[in-house]
């Protein structure tokens, strides 16, 4: 009669390691996930950012080049109004 009472605890031992290896890394996943998640939030706040002020650049240029185009040559702005 054979003894495999030391395989058993073996394996046993082996299939606790192989469940906490795939617990660890679903941990390490769902972190990644998190933090790509946190980062994608704040590239979009400040592409919005962004955006807002382009946008108010691009305004103020075109307010600009209005003005320009009704004042006429040798007139000021202030001798129009």
């Amino acid at each position: 009669m054979a003894d495999y009472s030391h395989q058993i605890d073996e394996r046993r031992e082996l299939m606790a390691i192989k469940d906490e290896t795939i617990k660890n890394v679903n941990e390490v996943v769902d972190n990644q996930m998190k933090v790509v998640q946190e980062i994608a939030g704040l590239l979009g706040e400040t592409t919005a950012q962004t955006k807002v002020s382009l946008l108010k650049i691009v305004q103020m240029l075109q307010h600009e080049a209005v003005n320009a185009v009704t004042v006429i040559p040798g007139e000021s702005k202030e001798e129009k109004t």
